[in-house]
């Protein structure tokens, strides 16, 4: 006795449909997103690093993969005077959530101290499920020398 398979296909072409159009639209994500001047970072809410933009390595020295593969984190390039501020602006954005504009230091792989402008921010899903924090990252030292 045969059995008609024709309804389990439809449903396997229409699965694979739907996953050529993912990939279409996290690669139009990632070509708007890894273009950017400012480094973009996701932290998920346990603190694991989930992306980091290459930009990373124009404002820290530090390429992507560094970061990706957690060989170097935001938090220590961090100056010390900055450091506590830092890791309590984390704390409330995984707790409460408003968006925090802030200005802190790091130290670049070369050593240079360099200003951030951050804007720190909870990530969280249509339906109220929380998926971390982000950071939107700008340089602005030469604003703060001058």
């Amino acid at each position: 006795m045969g059995r008609d398979i024709s309804e389990r296909k439809r449903d396997e072409l229409a699965l694979h449909a739907a996953l050529e159009e993912l990939k279409e639209l996290e690669e139009k994500f990632h070509t708007m997103i890894d273009f950017t001047r400012d480094m973009e970072l996701w932290y998920s809410g346990r603190g694991s690093l989930i992306y980091v933009t290459p930009s990373c390595a124009n404002i820290t020295g530090y390429s992507q993969e560094e970061f990706t593969l957690q060989l170097i984190h935001l938090e220590n390039l961090i100056v010390p005077e900055d450091a506590e501020r830092y890791q309590e602006i984390m704390r409330r954005m995984h707790d409460e959530g408003n968006i925090i504009d802030d200005e802190l230091r790091i130290r670049t792989k070369n050593g240079k101290m360099v200003w951030l402008g951050i804007c720190f921010g909870r990530v969280v899903a249509k339906r109220g499920k929380y998926h971390g924090v982000r950071l939107s990252v700008r340089d602005i030292t030469e604003k703060k020398d001058s």
